[in-house]
């Protein structure tokens, strides 16, 4: 889990580095989730490896987190790639619309119909 855990939080910084408009979109996992969930994971660092019921009740309850943790910031992640698919896709045909007004490509649709 920690090693998902680390590769979902790096892939979600890194888009937001690259895409910084997207933001507002991930704020509150900048702002709580993320640091919400390294101070679990500096709490069951922190118990060592006492053997004690509560300190081994603890580590469950943060294990289990964990794993819904990594579900949701993969899914995060996922909605952030849709959103720059949607924009790519729309600037693209834009372009495409553009350069036939403008008479710079080939129209191979109509090529095809006539031949």
């Amino acid at each position: 889990e920690l090693a998902a855990m680390h590769k979902n939080c790096a892939v979600i910084l890194g888009f937001i580095h690259n895409h910084p408009g997207q933001l507002g979109q991930v704020r509150r996992f900048a702002e709580y989730y993320l640091p919400t969930t390294r101070k679990l994971l500096d709490t069951a660092q922190g118990l060592g490896s006492t053997d004690s019921g509560q300190a081994q009740e603890i580590r469950r309850d943060i294990t289990g987190i964990l794993h819904t943790l990594n579900l949701a910031y993969a899914k995060l992640y996922d909605t952030l790639l849709q959103d720059i698919s949607l924009d790519v896709s729309t600037e693209i045909d834009t372009l495409e619309t553009m350069l036939r007004q403008d008479g710079l490509t080939h129209d191979f649709d109509s090529d095809f119909k006539r031949g």
